[in-house]
């Protein structure tokens, strides 16, 4: 996924509002807290592969962040 979007899904869900009603300096300031603080440290805990040059950010293949977050999805927080 592009910074741009992973930006706009990250300012929607901090501000829980929709993504059509999240506003653009709500955006802003979220894709500039990924580029400067979040997406360099993911990248450099094997956590996410960010290519700066095109703008997208994914995943990494890493088997054990697969059974991590597998692992975390069924924990119920309530």
């Amino acid at each position: 996924m592009t910074v741009d979007e992973l930006a706009e899904l990250l300012a929607a869900s901090m501000s829980e509002k929709t993504r059509a009603v999240v506003t653009s300096a709500e955006i802003e300031k979220t894709r500039a807290e990924l580029h400067r603080m979040h997406l360099p440290k993911l990248t450099e805990a094997g956590i996410v592969e960010h290519d700066g040059e095109k703008g997208i950010v994914r995943l990494s293949d890493s088997t054990g962040l697969v059974d991590c977050l597998r692992a975390a999805a069924g924990v119920n927080l309530q």
